[in-house]
């Protein structure tokens, strides 16, 4: 593969979680939790697709799909938990980050886990690198960040955050799904 197309599949894999990183920044969430989130993408957009290289080897296309449903269902419940909590908070006057426990970690998870899939088909044709996962990992942590800030721009000028962010990660989860 080219340098060119290795750069346009890491946009693509990159997309979910600019678009996640959207929703979260629409919310009032703090710049060390955005980083968190950010790098913790970054780390999952290059170990995902080494570790799909290995196992890929193993157990082939029948995790590759699971994965791929794995992912969606991640999102689509993350959505509908963030759509509870946004119903809740209107009740009770709380808005709590939603990028603390294990969101820190299933977020950037299930915004990564196509990476996953990549590195069992990349690694089949021999595409799959360090130098290739790196690349990935530093453009996700890039447009995950770009997506955060246009996220708080948005915050500024819509209501109900927690809803849409909600909402969000459910179409994610259910365009993931039906792909």
């Amino acid at each position: 593969m080219s340098f060119y197309e290795i750069s346009l599949l890491a946009v693509v894999l990159a997309m979910d979680s600019f678009s996640v990183s959207i929703g979260i920044g629409v919310q009032d969430t703090s710049s060390t939790e955005l980083l968190k989130f950010s790098f913790l993408v970054a780390i999952f957009h290059v170990v995902l697709p080494l570790l799909g290289l290995y196992i890929g080897g193993l157990v082939g296309t029948f995790f590759g799909q699971a994965a791929n449903y794995l992912g969606s269902v991640f999102l689509m419940l993350l959505g509908i938990n963030m759509i509870r909590k946004d119903f809740q908070a209107e009740t009770e006057e709380l808005e709590e980050s939603q990028l603390q426990g294990a969101n820190l970690y299933l977020i950037p998870l299930s915004v990564s886990i196509d990476t996953l899939t990549i590195g069992f088909s990349l690694g089949a044709v021999g595409v799959i690198s360090l130098n290739v996962a790196l690349f990935f990992g530093g453009v996700a942590f890039l447009m995950t960040i770009g997506g955060a800030v246009v996220g708080r721009q948005l915050g500024k000028v819509v209501t109900r955050t927690g809803l849409w962010a909600g909402l969000i990660l459910l179409g994610l989860g259910l365009r993931m799904l039906f792909m």
